[in-house]
């Protein structure tokens, strides 16, 4: 053992390996999202809310609150692609901001659902929203935290459940269900 928490390990052929181990620090506060509320649909603005809370219990008011909105584009009807060619998907930072916790440790963004205008409504591609955020207290400590939010051309989902061959007097046992895209 070196100063300031340095190792080393060597074996017989003197090769060495230095590595540094830092004290463990626990945390002092952590970050959770409020539940999305409604339905969107793209180009909706869409508002997060989050909450900074110290584990102690008190709120984490003050706090430098740093956020990225990536969007990734995603087909949720595999069989789409039986019909059309489906585009490369790539992901995008569609915002990127600052802001700070009020006093009762809350912070708000809001964005917009843009969607990725190369790929063709007719697809009905889903866009998920990744919203990452790294806050920092006033003791310099950061906690990072991410959320999805699922948009697209349609505010719902419809997924029918139905076999490769139906016989008449089945058909009152296919599975239709509604998914919001929240």
């Amino acid at each position: 053992m070196h100063h300031n928490n340095t190792y080393h390990i060597s074996d017989r052929l003197l090769l060495i390996c230095r590595f540094h181990v830092e004290e463990y620090k626990r945390p002092k506060f952590f970050v959770q999202y409020q539940k999305v509320e409604g339905a969107y649909k793209v180009m909706d603005k869409i508002t997060v809310e989050g909450l900074a809370t110290a584990y102690a219990g008190n709120t984490v008011d003050g706090a430098h609150v740093r956020y990225r909105i990536v969007r990734q584009p995603r087909f949720p009807y595999p069989w789409i692609s039986w019909r059309w060619w489906l585009p490369p998907v790539e992901s995008m930072e569609i915002a990127n901001g600052e802001t700070t916790t009020d006093k009762e440790g809350k912070f708000k963004i809001t964005f917009t659902a843009i969607p990725d205008k190369k790929i063709d409504k007719k697809l009905e591609p889903v866009f998920d929203y990744k919203v990452y955020v790294d806050i920092t207290d006033i003791n310099g400590e950061t906690r990072s935290r991410e959320t999805v939010i699922s948009v697209g051309y349609k505010s719902i989902l419809l997924h029918v459940d139905v076999p490769a061959v139906v016989f008449i007097d089945s058909l009152k046992k296919i599975k239709v269900s509604i998914q919001n895209m929240k």
